[in-house]
């Protein structure tokens, strides 16, 4: 092995996935080159296509007796100060809206109570996730009365939520 030298910023090959990547970037300029006229064509599509990348499959999940003993071991946990019922509370609603909507916790922590939103005789809940793409997640009866058991906690005058409220979807 050779010493690492300060100005070498790659030690070993590129991932599939970065050489993917780059191909496409390469083939974006040479295809506006090619529309600008300054080459005849685009020299990346006259090259070998790779073969297709792979996604990993995700396995981060719990089996539905792991969720049964997590939501036994939530439920029997203290309340007696106005902390312990406030912990309770408030890690009883996002349990379970983690688990019933596979939200990621960034989009969670930035979603407030407004952003749940009536459509075609049901909730959804708006969020802008990773990429700052928009999407909609569908909540069903469970969750909303969830989030009415919560809100009634909270002390919030109506047990569904409001267009305009920003109070946060997890207090």
């Amino acid at each position: 092995d050779q010493p690492l030298l300060p100005t070498q910023l790659l030690v070993g090959g590129l991932s599939a996935r970065s050489l993917d990547y780059s191909r496409r970037v390469l083939g974006l300029l040479f295809d506006y080159l090619h529309d600008a006229g300054y080459v005849p064509r685009s020299l990346v599509r006259l090259s070998l296509r790779p073969a297709v990348v792979q996604q990993d499959v995700p396995t981060r999940w719990i089996s539905p007796a792991q969720w049964r003993g997590l939501w036994q071991w939530l439920a029997n946990r203290p309340r007696d100060t106005a902390l312990q019922a406030a912990r309770f509370q408030r890690d009883r609603w996002l349990f379970l809206l983690l688990y019933q909507t596979g939200l990621r916790r960034e989009e969670v922590a930035h979603a407030c109570m407004g952003d749940v939103q009536p459509q075609h005789g049901g909730w959804v809940l708006q969020v802008v996730g990773k990429g700052q793409k928009h999407r909609q997640v569908t909540l069903h009866a469970q969750l909303m009365d969830g989030l009415a058991m919560y809100r009634q906690w909270l002390g919030l005058l109506s047990a569904q939520p409001q267009p305009q409220e920003t109070i946060p979807l997890v207090c």
